[in-house]
C-alpha cells in the first residue's frame, strides 16, 4: 500500500482542506441574496430577524420584525412558511415529505434567480426587490462553526494517521475525521442557506450528509474493535464501509420504506449497540492488563459519551418529536469532545502510542492551520469589492503575508541532508568507547540520532538480521547490531518529515563499515599494546624478579628481607595488573586484606578488617587498583611508623555510589588535616586525581583516623 512521510500527508491533508473550504464557501455564495437574515413566525410566515447593511432588504426599507408569507415573480409565487428555512430536512419525517420540501425550495431558488422578486408580508404590502450575490460576510455563525468542526476532525484524524499508517486502528481514527468532515461540510451549506437552494443541489447535499454519517457510524465501531488490540483478525473496517454503503445506496434510491429511519437513523443506532458490545469484549480481555484497561476507559469516555449525547440532540428526539435543544449545527460541537479527548489521552495515557510525537504533530497543523485562516480572511475582503479593500488585500498578499510565509517555509520545512563525511568526526568518537558497551551503546545512537534525526530510536532485540533494511512502507529504518546489544530501529527521519529511502540504507551501511573496520583497528593496536605489556612483564618476571629473590634469601637482617619481600610483592602486583585492565574488586579486597594482616603481624598489633556492600560483579581499572593500594599502604605505613602498637581497624564499604575507605588507628598517635608532609600530599594528590576527598581526624578515644571518599563511576 502506498505510504507517504508524515509531514507531506499532513501537508497535502492541509492543501486538501483548503480547496474543500474554499469550494464550500464559492457553493455558498451562490444562493442569490436578499441580504435579510430569517426567524420563523408563529402566524406560518417567516419574520425578518436582522437586515444586512447595503443589501438589497435594506435598499427596500425592509425592518427588522416584518413577516412575509410569500415571494413571488413574473406571476410565479411560492409560500414562506416555518418549514422553509427549516435547518435539517431528515426533521420532516417521511421520504414525501422531504420530497415535497426539496420541490418547494428549488421553486424558490428558480424566482430568487430573477432580477426582481416581490415579499408580499402578512399585511398584504407587496415590496419589490432585486437580488444580489450572497457575500461572505452575510454567511451565518453557525456556517463556520460547522466548517471549524469538520476541519478539526479531518486534521485530528489525519495526524494520527501520518504516524501509524499501517496500524487498522489508526485507519479507523482517520476514517472517523474524513466522515465527520463530509457530514459537517455538507450540513453548513445548506444549514447555512439564506432563503433556498436549488433542489438538486439541497437533495444531493442531504445524501452526502447520510453517507457521512452511516460511514462515520462505520468507524466508530471499528475503532472500539481495534482499541486498545485487535479483537480478531478480521477486517471489520472493510465490512463495515461495505454494509453501510449499501444502507446508504438503499436511502438514496429510497428503497422499499417511507422514511430515513429505515436505512439511516436505525443503522446509526444499531452502530452505537455495536460498538458498546465490542468495548464490552475489549474490557473482559484486558481484565489483567491494567494499563490497556487504563487506555479503554479513556476511550470509552471520548468516544461513546459524546456520541451518546450527540444522537440523543438529534435522531432520538426527532423519533419522539421533541424540539431539538440547540441547533443540529451547533451539536457537532459535542462531538469536538470527542477528538479533544482523544488528543489528550494520546499524552496521558499513549492512544495510539503517539506521546512522543504529539506536540510535534499538532505544532505542524497549527502552522498549516493560520496560513488557511489568513488565507480566508484575504478572500473576504476580496468579496467586498471595493478598491480600496482590494488594494489592501494587494498589499497585504505581496509584502507581509507572502515574505512571512516564505520564511517560515524554508526555516521549519527545511531538509536535513547530513554527509557521510560530516560524520566521520562523530565515527571516530564513536570508537573510544569500544571497550564500554553502555557508552558505545549511547554514542552509537547519538551518531544515528545526527544523522538521520529519527523521532524515536528503539532497540529491536527480536530481529537478528545482518543487514540494514527498511520497514513498515519506508517509515522505520532497521539497523543490526554493530556489537552494543541489540539491534535498532528508527522511526519517521527527519522528525517525520519524509520517509526513508534506499540512500539511507546505502549511508548507513557505509556507517556500520566504517565503525567496524575503526573498531577492528582499534583491537589489532589493543592486541599489539597487550603483546608488548606481555613481553615486559615476563622480562621484568625473569629477570628483576629472579634478582629481587636472591636478595630475600641473602638478607642479613629481618628489615632488609622486609623491604626486599615488598619489592617483591609490588614487582608481582605490577607485573598482573599490567596484563589485566580490569579487575574484580572483591579479588583486589582480598589482596589488600593479606598484605595488610602481614605487614601488622610482625608488630604485634591487633588487626581489625571490615567491608560491607560490596558487589561481586563490580569490577576496578588496573590503574584505580594500582593508585588505591599506594594509597592503603601509606596509610598503614603512618600507623606503624608513628602509632604505638594500639589497635588498626580498616573499614571499606560501597555505598550511596561512592567508595568509602577509612584506617583508625586507637593509639596515641594524634593528627589532623593541617599537619604537613609528602606522604600526606601524595595521597591527596592521588586521592583528587580520581575525583575524591580526603580527610584527617583525631579519633574520639585518641589516636588517629584518616578516611576517603571516591565516586564509583571513576573506579573503572
Amino acid at each position: 500500500m502506498f505510504r507517504m512521510p508524515p509531514k507531506a500527508l499532513v501537508t497535502v491533508t492541509i492543501l486538501l482542506a483548503t480547496f474543500l473550504v474554499a469550494l464550500n464557501i464559492y457553493t455558498a455564495l451562490l444562493e442569490p441574496s436578499l441580504g435579510i437574515a430569517w426567524k420563523a413566525n408563529t402566524n406560518h410566515g417567516l419574520e425578518v430577524a436582522k437586515v444586512f447593511p447595503h443589501s438589497p432588504a435594506e435598499q427596500a426599507g425592509i425592518k427588522v420584525g416584518t413577516v412575509f408569507k410569500v415571494i413571488k415573480a413574473n406571476n410565479n409565487s411560492e409560500s414562506l412558511t416555518e418549514t422553509t428555512i427549516i435547518e435539517e430536512p431528515d426533521n420532516l419525517g417521511d421520504y414525501d415529505n422531504a420530497q415535497s420540501f426539496f420541490a418547494a425550495q428549488n421553486y424558490i431558488a428558480q424566482i430568487l434567480e430573477q432580477k426582481e422578486i416581490v415579499l408580499i408580508s402578512d399585511s398584504g404590502e407587496e415590496i419589490k426587490l432585486s437580488p444580489m450575490q450572497r457575500k461572505i460576510g452575510q454567511l451565518p455563525l453557525m456556517y463556520w462553526f460547522q466548517l471549524f468542526c469538520g476541519m478539526l476532525s479531518l486534521l485530528a484524524g489525519i495526524a494520527v494517521l501520518a504516524f501509524k499508517q499501517y496500524e487498522s486502528a489508526a485507519k479507523a481514527y482517520a476514517f472517523n475525521g474524513m466522515s465527520f468532515t463530509l457530514v459537517t461540510f455538507a450540513a453548513a451549506i445548506y444549514s447555512g442557506r439564506e432563503l433556498a437552494l436549488p433542489g438538486s443541489l439541497f437533495f444531493s447535499l442531504s445524501s452526502f450528509n447520510h453517507l457521512g454519517a452511516l460511514l462515520f457510524t462505520a468507524s466508530f465501531v471499528a475503532i472500539a474493535w481495534y482499541v486498545p488490540k485487535p479483537l480478531y483478525r478480521f477486517p471489520i473496517t472493510r465490512l463495515l464501509v461495505l454494509l453501510y454503503t449499501l444502507f446508504w445506496l438503499a436511502d438514496y434510491y429510497r428503497w422499499e420504506t417511507a422514511s430515513a429511519e429505515t436505512w439511516v437513523q436505525l443503522p446509526i443506532l444499531a452502530g452505537l449497540l455495536l460498538s458498546f458490545i465490542c468495548a464490552g469484549m475489549q474490557w473482559r480481555r484486558c481484565k489483567q492488563r491494567p494499563d490497556e484497561k487504563q487506555t479503554l476507559r479513556w476511550l470509552l469516555l471520548s468516544l461513546l459519551i459524546p456520541g451518546i449525547l450527540f444522537l440523543s440532540f438529534t435522531i432520538v428526539l426527532q423519533w419522539l418529536n421533541i424540539e431539538l435543544v440547540i441547533p443540529q449545527g451547533y451539536a457537532f460541537g459535542i462531538l469536538l469532545v470527542m477528538y479533544l479527548g482523544i488528543s489528550l489521552g494520546v499524552v496521558r495515557f499513549a492512544l495510539f502510542e503517539l506521546d512522543r510525537w504529539w506536540g510535534n504533530i499538532w505544532l505542524w497543523l497549527l502552522t498549516g492551520i493560520s496560513f488557511l485562516i489568513i488565507d480566508i480572511s484575504l478572500a473576504s475582503f476580496l468579496h467586498w469589492n471595493e478598491a480600496i479593500s482590494s488594494l489592501l488585500a494587494i498589499i497585504l498578499v505581496g509584502f507581509v503575508y507572502v515574505p512571512i510565509r516564505q520564511w517560515f517555509l524554508t526555516r521549519i520545512f527545511k531538509q536535513r541532508n547530513v554527509s557521510l563525511e560530516a560524520l566521520t568526526p562523530q565515527i571516530i568518537h564513536l570508537v573510544t568507547y569500544a571497550d564500554k558497551p553502555k557508552e558505545l551503546a549511547k554514542q552509537w545512537k547519538k551518531l544515528l540520532q545526527q544523522a538521520f534525526s529519527p523521532l524515536a530510536i528503539k532497540a529491536d532485540q527480536g530481529n537478528t538480521s545482518a543487514h540494514v533494511k527498511i520497514l513498515n512502507q519506508g517509515t522505520v529504518l532497521f539497523v543490526p547490531d554493530i556489537g552494543v546489544g541489540s539491534s535498532l530501529t528508527l522511526e519517521f527521519a527527519n522528525q517525520g518529515s519524509r520517509l526513508f529511502t534506499k540512500g539511507d540504507i546505502e549511508l548507513t551501511t557505509s556507517i556500520i563499515h566504517m565503525v567496524k573496520k575503526a573498531m577492528h583497528d582499534a583491537q589489532l593496536y589493543q592486541k599489539s599494546i597487550a603483546e608488548e605489556r606481555q613481553r615486559i612483564s615476563d622480562d621484568l618476571h625473569d629477570d628483576l624478579g629472579a634478582k629481587l629473590l636472591s636478595i630475600v634469601y641473602k638478607s642479613e637482617t629481618n628489615e632488609q628481607k622486609e623491604l626486599a619481600q615488598q619489592a617483591m610483592g609490588a614487582l608481582r602486583e605490577v607485573i598482573s595488573t599490567s596484563l589485566n585492565e580490569k579487575v574484580y574488586f572483591v579479588d583486589q579486597l582480598k589482596a589488600w586484606e593479606i598484605e595488610c594482616k602481614q605487614r601488622v603481624d610482625n608488630h604485634n598489633i591487633n588487626f581489625i578488617w571490615k567491608q560491607q556492600h560490596i558487589d561481586p560483579a563490580l569490577e576496578i581499572s588496573t590503574h584505580i587498583s594500582i593508585q588505591l593500594s599506594k594509597i592503603l599502604r601509606e596509610a598503614i605505613s603512618n600507623v606503624l611508623k608513628h602509632g604505638d602498637n594500639g589497635d588498626l581497624c580498616v573499614r571499606i564499604q560501597v555505598r550511596c555510589g561512592h567508595l568509602f575507605v577509612s584506617v583508625r588507628n586507637q593509639g596515641a598517635m594524634l593528627c589532623n588535616d593541617n599537619k604537613a608532609g609528602r606522604g600526606r600530599e601524595n595521597m591527596k594528590r592521588r586521592i583528587q586525581s580520581m575525583g575524591g576527598m580526603i580527610r584527617w581526624r583525631g579519633g574520639k578515644r585518641g589516636g588517629c583516623h584518616v578516611i576517603w571518599v571516591i565516586p564509583e563511576e571513576k573506579l573503572l
